[in-house]
């Protein structure tokens, strides 16, 4: 896996492991955005065919923002630190 760190800012991150394939982050940064949950800071790291994205936001992440990340074919997992 990828190793990545960023220090926090926003009220909470967005953590997502997927597949190292074109317009994955684009996809999900519009899935954030398209349920009001705005993006403080990113930073992502791939390795041969996986990748991880950190996404420090500032809005609420609720259960169904997570459903949507999940819901791409890309994303093999996300997790929400607050």
């Amino acid at each position: 896996m990828p190793a990545v760190s960023m220090p926090r800012a926003g009220s909470g991150r967005i953590c997502l492991l997927h597949r190292n394939v074109p317009n994955t982050i684009s996809k999900a940064a519009g899935k954030v955005a398209g349920m009001g949950i705005n993006i403080e800071n990113m930073q992502s790291k791939s390795r041969k065919e996986y990748a991880y994205t950190i996404l420090d936001v500032t809005g609420v992440v609720t259960q169904q923002a997570v459903d949507g990340l999940c819901s791409l074919e890309e994303v093999i997992r996300a997790r929400v630190i607050r």
